[in-house]
């Protein structure tokens, strides 16, 4: 009798021991559910992104803007324009707020900053410097971060581009067809 209380205390030991161990996966799991539902869609994310490069100043008028404006105004104000700010409104609607080639080169710079998180073996890393997040998954981040901002602007649908893509990538052949890297 005295083996078999001793079997039941241990089975109910054993038992309990994995009970505590599924509520730790159980939180653990249910913290990723929880991240999953917070995660948004591209477009969300794109959209998010590109109103915080504005709000953050990235998409304002260029301010040479209003300096050509009054260099203009004063050669060309016997030719027609009545105001300065009928010059500043014609250069407004053909200067770009932003330079494609220059968004672009910014993509670049994160994936340079991204290299030298590798090149200093901190390629998957995430810390912090006074605040900042940084490391290569960071930089990784704000290239993404910087395409999507690019795509909002330019109203390009990424999910769509994407889904295509990999589409078409999986009816290519093995390595395209040959290819080393």
């Amino acid at each position: 009798m005295d083996d078999l209380l001793a079997k039941i205390l241990q089975l109910q030991t054993e038992a309990e021991a994995a009970l505590s161990e599924a509520r730790g996966a159980l939180v653990v799991l249910q913290a990723q559910i929880e991240a999953q539902g917070q995660a948004q869609d591209l477009a969300s994310l794109a959209k998010e992104a590109h109103q915080t490069a504005k709000d953050k100043g990235w998409w304002d008028d260029d301010p040479a803007i209003e300096e050509t404006a009054k260099a203009l105004w004063q050669h060309t104000r016997e030719h027609g324009f009545s105001t300065i700010s009928d010059t500043v409104s014609v250069l407004k609607q053909h200067w770009p707020k932003r330079n494609v080639g220059e968004m672009m080169m910014l993509w670049v710079t994160e994936i340079a900053e991204a290299y030298e998180e590798y090149r200093k073996g901190r390629l998957d890393d995430t810390y912090e410097v006074d605040g900042k997040p940084e490391g290569g998954v960071v930089e990784v981040a704000d290239l993404i971060i910087r395409i999507m901002d690019t795509a909002e602007h330019r109203d390009w649908n990424l999910g769509h581009a994407i889904r295509k893509k990999m589409d078409y990538n999986k009816t290519r052949p093995y390595r395209h067809g040959g290819k080393l890297s």
